[in-house]
């Protein structure tokens, strides 16, 4: 099982911050098939690379 809790990222760039992440909680439980979707820039990549950590 992965499990993550209060999960946050934040990108910053010279002046400007991008809150990628905010406070996510997830359970994805074994031997199933699961799906990230979401709009272009909502985060979906930086998740999997949390995950992948």
């Amino acid at each position: 099982m992965i499990s993550l809790k209060n999960v946050s990222k934040e990108y910053i760039d010279k002046s400007t911050s991008t809150l990628a992440l905010n406070n996510i909680n997830i359970e994805i439980k074994e031997s199933l098939l699961t799906a990230i979707l979401g709009k272009s820039g909502s985060g979906k990549t930086t998740l999997m690379n949390i995950i992948g950590e």
